[in-house]
């Protein structure tokens, strides 16, 4: 549950185990990351700061007050103090060296404990600690200060922590630089889909930057991509609680990822615009990473509104079923939305989720209960560069379509001689001096459409020239059975395997759930397709040549042990 009492129990967990990086004896500080480096990054000595400042403070902490705890975090922090070096900056050792957005990160989290400590000064030590938090925090900012930064989400770090900063210390002042980022505009789309993409990771570190900045630069519209941005997220949940990364543009991308680090802004801005929904999936997103790292940010909703904090104290225990079955991704009624500016398409049915995409090879995610289809790729053999990815979608009746012009390709042929002396030095770089013998390219154009007992997916080719061998390739995580007319094979969990749908219907299942894919055709036995995405794990493919006019059938469903067979959903029984 998303209490102060839950989360603080869960952060002296986490604060033990971490106890584990410092070497024993060692008073000052020194975290220790996987790596065997002394780190101060917000994910290593920063993240243990803050995570045992909370436990330290907070009077409904079990070890509030504890002298071991205390020396500790002064330790810790009299290391983070010495790690800033003469420019004010500390390192991401794995690669970003002397670096702004990464020193922004621990002022960010660190910052509010100075509030923490002030709020609650009747703790032992609590003057010391708020010192070297405000020592960090004035060094650290000026570093940053003008300092610049290398990715979209890092602006908002930057702006956030300066932000925050000169709010606590007087005499601090970084409006000039932040007003020159600020003034850049927020990267955020019409559907509310920051230009990074990164549901699973930076949608969340964006947004919490924008909250900060709309509360200590006193810019309230700031809020309004906030909003926009958790409206675009929450069309995004899977069945299982975990959210759609497929189109990132960052570490996440098609990672299974339960966004724990959204909950306590859905929890701020659910509070503020009183919106219960908001404040549900708060919960429910907590719930459902129970078992995981928590967020060091999960306490900071209640140190900025003691009635948030009174009122979540006085709730009585929710269970994950209360909160929502399957987690955040529970929806209540079928929805089926097309976002025009982020090229997506997306339906939404209790456990069945299908997002489609545009501008991306993996084109498509599906959810079916415990079964997930990470990608569709479609891929030929023509000079090995026939690769569909959507440059258009529309809306149609039923679904979307999806297509690629033949300008969209690179062009293909065979080059001419230049009619005198080639040298060995030049021999690679030639190639633009010479004229070209060209061949025509395709038109692909992919039709998506419901229908009451799953998906078609209508393929359809112009131009190039016949016979060339395509493929379309589902990308599955590892089913517990695949059955066919003839035979059940039960993969190995650790295997990959190529699987050719040659004829017929084929079904992957996944305990009760099922689903249908084919029709298969004879066209060609390539597995490994030259021009598609190098793929690993669990893959089903059907080959076709062009003129490609071809159905796919996806019907998600169940199967019968007692009757040996798929079942339609429309046939499933009802109580």
């Amino acid at each position: 549950m998303y209490t102060p009492v839950s989360i603080l129990s869960r952060f002296q967990h986490a604060v033990e185990r971490m106890l584990l990086s410092y070497p024993l004896g060692d008073r000052s500080g020194g975290f220790v990351t996987a790596d065997g480096v002394s780190s101060g990054t917000h994910v290593a000595n920063a993240r243990f700061i803050a995570m045992a400042a909370w436990c330290y403070f907070d009077p409904l902490s079990a070890v509030r007050g504890s002298s071991r705890l205390r020396d500790r975090i002064e330790g810790a922090l009299e290391f983070q103090v010495d790690l800033v070096r003469q420019t004010g900056l500390i390192d991401l050792e794995s690669t970003n060296w002397q670096s702004p957005p990464d020193t922004a990160f621990t002022v960010q989290l660190l910052a509010p404990l100075v509030d923490l400590a002030r709020l609650y000064a009747d703790v032992d030590e609590a003057d010391r600690i708020r010192e070297l938090l405000l020592d960090y925090v004035r060094r650290a900012a000026t570093g940053i200060d003008g300092g610049g930064f290398h990715t979209p989400n890092h602006r908002w770090v930057v702006c956030s922590a300066l932000a925050y900063a000169q709010s606590l210390i007087p005499g601090l002042d970084f409006s000039d630089y932040t007003g020159r980022i600020l003034a850049e505009g927020i990267d955020i789309n019409d559907d509310g889909e920051y230009s990074e993409r990164s549901t699973g990771v930076y949608t969340a570190v964006s947004n919490r930057a924008l909250i900060i900045m709309a509360e200590r630069l006193d810019k309230p519209e700031l809020l309004d991509h906030v909003r926009l941005s958790l409206d675009f997220v929450s069309r995004l949940f899977q069945p299982d609680g975990s959210v759609v990364t497929a189109m990132s543009s960052r570490q996440d991308r098609g990672a299974k990822v339960f966004p724990q680090e959204l909950a306590d802004i859905f929890l701020i801005m659910g509070d503020m615009d009183q919106n219960d929904e908001w404040i549900r999936r708060a919960d429910s997103l907590v719930c459902a990473t129970d078992t995981a790292e928590p967020s060091p940010w999960l306490p900071y909703p209640w140190l900025r509104s003691p009635r948030l904090r009174d009122r979540a104290a006085a709730q009585p225990p929710v269970s994950l079923q209360d909160a929502g079955q399957t987690g955040p991704g529970r929806e209540h009624e079928p929805a089926r939305t097309f976002m025009a500016d982020s090229g997506l398409y997306r339906v939404r049915d209790g456990a069945l989720a299908l997002t489609i995409l545009r501008d991306n090879h993996d084109l498509l995610n599906l959810i079916w209960g415990s079964l997930r289809v990470h990608a569709m790729r479609i891929a030929g053999t023509y000079f090995g560069r026939m690769r569909f990815e959507a440059r258009t979608m529309e809306a149609i009746s039923g679904g979307v379509r999806t297509a690629i012009g033949a300008q969209d390709f690179p062009s293909v042929g065979y080059y001419l001689p230049v009619n005198r002396p080639v040298t060995l030095e030049e021999i690679d770089h030639i190639r633009d001096e010479r004229e070209r013998v060209g061949l025509p390219q395709f038109d692909l154009q992919l039709d998506v459409t419901e229908e009451e007992d799953g998906f078609r997916f209508h393929l359809r080719s112009s131009g190039g020239m016949p016979g060339v061998l395509v493929q379309i390739e589902l990308c599955l995580d590892t089913p517990e059975a695949w059955h066919t007319d003839t035979a059940v094979l039960y993969p190995n969990p650790e295997a990959e395997a190529a699987v050719i749908l040659q004829n017929g219907y084929g079904v992957v299942r996944s305990g009760h759930y099922a689903l249908r894919i084919g029709p298969g055709t004879d066209s060609h036995r390539t597995a490994y397709m030259r021009g598609a995405v190098a793929s690993t794990g669990w893959r089903v493919t059907i080959p076709l040549r062009t003129p490609v006019d071809y159905v796919l059938s996806l019907d998600p469903g169940y199967f019968s042990d007692a009757e040996n067979r798929f079942v339609p959903r429309s046939e499933a029984p009802r109580l």
